[in-house]
C-alpha cells in the first residue's frame, strides 16, 4: 500500500526532479530508499537485553542501515512490527524492504550475517 503511495509522488515530482534536482534532495532520498530500501534490523525483547545488541549495531558505520530496538511490553504496534515476536532474550530481525529473515538469538550470529551481507 505505502509503496503505490511512495510511486505516485515520485512519478508526480518526476518533472521537478528531473529538471531541478539540485532542490529536491528529500525527493531524491526518498527515490533512493524506493529503488534501493535500507536495511532495517528489528530488535525486540526486554530493554536490558536489546540495549547491549541495539549499542554493538551502533558502533558500527553502517549509513544504509536502521537499527529499531522495540522494547517487548510495547502495546498498539502495526500488524508488521507486532508480528516480530520478542523473546525471553532479545531478537533481531533483518529486514529488506517488506521481507524480514527469521530471527536471530545470538549477537554474533546476527553481526556475522550483518558483515556477509554488506561484503566486508
Amino acid at each position: 500500500m505505502w509503496r503505490r503511495g511512495a510511486a505516485r509522488c515520485l512519478r508526480a515530482a518526476w518533472p521537478e526532479l528531473t529538471a531541478y534536482p539540485e532542490s529536491q534532495a528529500s525527493m531524491l532520498q526518498g527515490l533512493q530508499e524506493y529503488l534501493d530500501p535500507p536495511q532495517i534490523v528489528l530488535l525486540r525483547g526486554r530493554p536490558g537485553a536489546i540495549e547491549p545488541w541495539q549499542m554493538a549495531l551502533n558502533a558500527v558505520f553502517a549509513p544504509r542501515r536502521w537499527t529499531l530496538a522495540i522494547p517487548a511490553d510495547i502495546a498498539g504496534l502495526p500488524e508488521a512490527l507486532a508480528a516480530k515476536q520478542a523473546g525471553e532474550g532479545a531478537l533481531a530481525y533483518v529486514c529488506r524492504g517488506s521481507v524480514c529473515s527469521a530471527p536471530f538469538d545470538s549477537l554474533t550470529a546476527l553481526l556475522r550475517e550483518l558483515r556477509e551481507r554488506s561484503g566486508s
